[in-house]
This record gives structure tokens, C-alpha cells and sequence, in this order.
């Protein structure tokens, strides 16, 4: 039986990493492996396996580059997980220490190195842009494996830093198909009664950074021809910020719907419900929410860059995120088009079931299992 450490920073179910990790890497165990998760933080996780906790801080381990020349100890001596078979790391970070037997590490993107001037806005500055290239280098030097989430990350990676193409796989996130497909009729009105939401809507579903690119999709969205717009609001899943402002000043304020918040539990409904789904963002490292978007029978329009062209394939409608005007047209025929709504929705569907968990899961066992008899 191999032993597997899986160190584990962010298990946070709302964000693409958490939602990777957590249904990914436990099924490891489901082939034997005695696979245990290490924890840097003292809150409980999201996860269904073993929990060692380190002595060491996370930020000591991870982020400081002194500490790896100078400690003489191994990363599975400082985390008590004893010699392992298998290091696993799963979100963009590898340690400074030495960690003394096989490692996969997974990076789901470069954003950092490709969004600079959203982060400096955002208040970044040259130490975080410095810790990240650190991170990233530090991976592509020393990991045996790289896991990369998407086939342009996967190209993004090698690109940046030199590395040996056989060095770095790809498995990509996933979607629990059934539960959105598969509406539930009465859980779905009891969701729209409750979250008040309206018959007709277009759907934002995603977090509030700037490089999401809310404000374009609010921009294109007040570009639509006013009757659409009265019939079919914007409805976005987080708190109103200066997006709301933003919208009022386009004269679309009342027409911009911000839900604060959506629980798991009404994601499906969220999107089942759906007319359509607009997703402009600048930079995805995959783009989880337009995969579940396809699986719920929603068209989609997605922005042009990074991985969204490569998700979406040919069962959405592809702009660019700062043209507006391109943007609505294919806003407009997402919301109306009845005989182009019907094509996007039925290859949705079919390219949401290619992106399975299941699929995920098979892919990452067998790259472990590769690895490990790799190791014997």
C-alpha cells in the first residue's frame, strides 16, 4: 500500500481550486492507497480524508525561499506524515524544503504572470508578483509531474518556463453532470420563489475581480435593444459593488440583479433556470462555471482568451471581452435566437458530459499510478 500526503491550503468549494481538489484527490484511496491529507490552517476541511496537521506554518513551508536551504529536515518530517510514496500538491505551490520521494504538483494558472496590471489595480505589488513567479519556478524546477488544468495551461506552462513536455499532464475539472442536467421541478420553483428570481434571465455566475470582467458583460448587456433588455434582466450571483453603480449609469440599474450570494444547494437551480449564460472574463486558467452552464442546457458566450475557446468549443458563441458591440450581438442571439439556442443547448450538453468528475478522477489515478510504479 502506497502513501499518499496531499498538502492542502484552499478547500474552499466556491473557488475552481477547491472544487478540484475536493473532487478529485480523495478517491485516491479508493485504489488502496493510504492517502492523508496536510493541513497548515486550523479550521477543519472540506475533505473526506485523514488529517495530519503541520507544526509549521504554511507561509514558512511554502513562501519563504531561505528556509529550503537552510533546513535540514524533509518536507514529510516537518508535515508528520512519515516517509511517503507520493507528495501531492495541488494549488499552485510546492514547498522550499526538500520533500524526498516523488512529487506531482498542479497549477490551474498563470494569472499572476499574465494579469499584472488587474492585480496592481487590485493592490497588488512587487513582493506578490515576486512570491508567485517564485512559486511557479520553483515548481517547474523541481516537481517530477506538473498537472495542468487545461490544455492552454498546460501550453502556458511550458512556454514560460522551459519545461519538458512529457513533465506535464493534463486533467482537467470536472462537473457532477446529473445534478445540473437533471432539473428537479419543484426544487427549481421552490429556488425561484425564494431567491425571486424572474422567468426569463441572463445568468453572471462568478466572483468580483476585475479581471472577471462583470463590467463588460454589463456593458454589453445595456447594448441590447431596450425590449429584450425590459424582458430578460442581468442576474448576477455576488453582492453589488461598483458594478451596481456602473449599471445605474448605463441606465440599466433596475434591470441588474444582484443575488449576494448563491448557496451550493441553488447552483443548479441558478443555472437550470437560466436563459442564458455570459462569462467575458480576461483570463481563465479552465473556466468551471461555463461547464456547468453547458451541462444545465444554457447557452453560453464566453469571452475569447485563455482557456474559455478551448472549453466551450463549438457549443458556444466566442468574442472578445472588450468589444461590446460584438458581445451583444451574441448576447442577443443567445437570448433569442430560437434555432441557435436550440443547436448551443443540445452541444452543451454533449461537451458538458466530456468534462465529468468521473473522467477527472480516472485521469488522475492513473497518473498516480503511473508515478508510483515509476518509483518502484
Amino acid at each position: 500500500m502506497s502513501r499518499i500526503a496531499i498538502a492542502i491550503q484552499n478547500d474552499d468549494l466556491h473557488t475552481g481550486i477547491g472544487q478540484y481538489i475536493a473532487n478529485v484527490f480523495p478517491a485516491l484511496s479508493e485504489d488502496g492507497h493510504d492517502v492523508v491529507a496536510v493541513a497548515h490552517k486550523k479550521e477543519e476541511l472540506n475533505l473526506p480524508l485523514p488529517l495530519v496537521r503541520s507544526k509549521l506554518s504554511y507561509r514558512l513551508v511554502y513562501d519563504n525561499a531561505l528556509f529550503g536551504s537552510l533546513c535540514p529536515f524533509s518536507y514529510e518530517r516537518l508535515t508528520g506524515v512519515g516517509t511517503c510514496d507520493l507528495a501531492i500538491f495541488p494549488d499552485n505551490r510546492m514547498p522550499a524544503v526538500r520533500v524526498g520521494c516523488p512529487t506531482l504538483a498542479v497549477i490551474h494558472d498563470l494569472m499572476p504572470l499574465r494579469l499584472t496590471d488587474f492585480m496592481r489595480a487590485e493592490g497588488h505589488g512587487a513582493h506578490w508578483f515576486r512570491t508567485y513567479r517564485r512559486r511557479y519556478r520553483r515548481i517547474a524546477e523541481r516537481a517530477d509531474c506538473i498537472c495542468a488544468v487545461s490544455d492552454y495551461t498546460r501550453q502556458d506552462i511550458i512556454g514560460e518556463f522551459g519545461v519538458d513536455p512529457d513533465r506535464v499532464a493534463v486533467v482537467s475539472p470536472g462537473v457532477d453532470y446529473e445534478r445540473f442536467a437533471v432539473g428537479d421541478a419543484a426544487c427549481d420553483a421552490e429556488a425561484r420563489k425564494r431567491l425571486n428570481l424572474p422567468e426569463r434571465y441572463l445568468l453572471y455566475f462568478g466572483n468580483m475581480c476585475a479581471y472577471k470582467n462583470l463590467s463588460g458583460l454589463i456593458r454589453a448587456y445595456a447594448r441590447l435593444p431596450r425590449r429584450i433588455v425590459d424582458e430578460i434582466p442581468l442576474v448576477v450571483s455576488c453582492r453589488p459593488n461598483e458594478n451596481a453603480v456602473l449599471a445605474q449609469s448605463l441606465g440599466v440599474g433596475d434591470r441588474v440583479r444582484f443575488l449576494g450570494g448563491v448557496q451550493e444547494a441553488d447552483k443548479p437551480s441558478v443555472f437550470r433556470l437560466a436563459t442564458a449564460f455570459g462569462f467575458l472574463s480576461y483570463f481563465e486558467g479552465f473556466g468551471i462555471p461555463v461547464v456547468e452552464a453547458m451541462a444545465s442546457g444554457v447557452p453560453c458566450v464566453v469571452s475569447n482568451r485563455a482557456s474559455l475557446p478551448e472549453v466551450v468549443g463549438e457549443a458556444g458563441l466566442v468574442v472578445p471581452p472588450d468589444d461590446e458591440v460584438k458581445a451583444a450581438e451574441a448576447l442577443e442571439i443567445a437570448l433569442t435566437d430560437v434555432a441557435e439556442r436550440e443547436r448551443m443547448i443540445a452541444a452543451g450538453r454533449v461537451r458538458a458530459a466530456n468534462y465529468s468528475w468521473k473522467r477527472s478522477v480516472g485521469r488522475m489515478k492513473t497518473l498516480v499510478a503511473r508515478m508510483l510504479n515509476e518509483k518502484i
